[in-house]
C-alpha cells in the first residue's frame, strides 16, 4: 500500500460518523504525537545532518511536541484544544461526556487536519495566490493594483502568500496569526520605526514560528490590555483581530 493510500485509509477511518463506536480503539491522541514525532525529527535531522548529535538532538526536542487544554467546565460536555508544534490550534467536534473523549476527539480533528495539509493540493502555488489576492480585493473593496504596494494590506498579503510558494497551506495560516498578532500588540510598528524591512520580519517569523516565547508574551500583552482602564479599545481590539483572521485565513 502506498503512503497516499495509507493517509486516504486513515482520513476515511477517522471521518466515520460521530455515532460509530469503532473509533474508540483507534489511539488517535499516540497517533497525532507519531505523527509530529516524526516531523519533527526529520526536520532536524535535515537542518543538522552535519552534525554527529542530530538524532539525540532531535530526540530531546520531541518531548512536548504537543499542547493539550481543557477548557474549564463543571461537567459535560466537555471542550478540549490541541496547539500543534507550529501554533495551530484545534478542538474537539463532537459533543463529549468526559474530558479523555475530548481529548481523543481534539486530537482526531488535529490529525486528520495534519494529514490533509500533507496533500500536493495544500501547497501554496501561482495559481493559489493569484485567486487569493483577488479575492482579498474584491472582500475588501480595494484595486488589485494595490498588491504590488508593500505598504497596503494587500500589499503585504501579497509578500506573505508570495513567502510561501511550495510550503502548505497550514504553514502560511500560522504565518498570518503571528503577522495578525505582532500587528495587534504593536510590534510590527516598532519594526517599521527601526527600518525593519517586511520581508526581513517575514524571513525571521516564518523560521521561528510561533514559539512559546511568543506565546507567552502574547499572553501577557492580553492580560495587560484586559486590565486596561479602557473596555472600549479592548472590544475593537478583539473585534478587530477575530475579523482580520476570518478575512484572511
Amino acid at each position: 500500500m502506498s503512503e497516499v493510500e495509507v493517509e486516504e485509509s486513515i482520513m476515511s477511518y477517522l471521518s466515520q460518523s460521530e455515532t460509530d463506536t469503532s473509533t474508540k480503539d483507534l489511539n488517535v491522541v499516540a497517533m497525532l504525537h507519531n505523527f509530529w514525532e516524526q516531523r519533527q525529527t526529520g526536520r532536524l535531522n535535515g537542518s543538522s545532518s552535519e552534525s554527529d548529535g542530530s538524532v539525540g538532538d532531535a530526540a530531546i526536542h520531541t518531548g512536548s511536541l504537543l499542547l493539550y487544554e481543557s477548557a474549564p467546565s463543571p461537567g459535560p460536555p466537555y471542550v478540549c484544544y490541541v496547539t500543534l508544534p507550529g501554533g495551530s490550534c484545534f478542538g474537539n467536534y463532537k459533543v463529549c461526556e468526559t474530558q479523555a473523549e475530548a481529548r481523543r476527539d481534539a486530537a482526531r480533528v488535529a490529525l486528520m487536519n495534519s494529514l490533509v495539509n500533507e496533500l500536493p493540493c495544500r501547497r501554496i502555488n501561482p495559481q493559489f495566490i493569484t485567486h487569493s489576492l483577488q479575492q482579498a480585493a474584491t472582500d475588501s473593496a480595494v484595486s488589485i493594483a494595490d498588491a504590488c504596494d508593500s505598504s497596503t494590506s494587500i500589499g503585504t498579503y501579497s509578500v506573505l502568500l508570495r513567502s510561501y510558494v511550495g510550503k502548505t497551506m497550514l504553514e502560511f495560516q500560522e504565518m498570518m496569526t503571528i503577522f495578525q498578532l505582532l500587528q495587534w500588540n504593536g510590534t510590527l510598528k516598532a519594526l517599521r520605526e527601526r527600518q525593519c524591512s517586511r520581508q526581513s520580519v517575514i524571513s525571521y517569523y516564518s523560521q521561528r514560528g510561533l514559539d512559546e516565547y511568543i506565546r507567552s508574551s502574547m499572553a501577557l500583552d492580553w492580560l495587560g490590555l484586559e486590565q486596561s482602564p479602557s473596555p472600549t479599545l479592548h472590544k475593537n481590539t478583539t473585534q478587530t483581530v477575530c475579523q482580520t483572521s476570518r478575512k484572511h485565513i
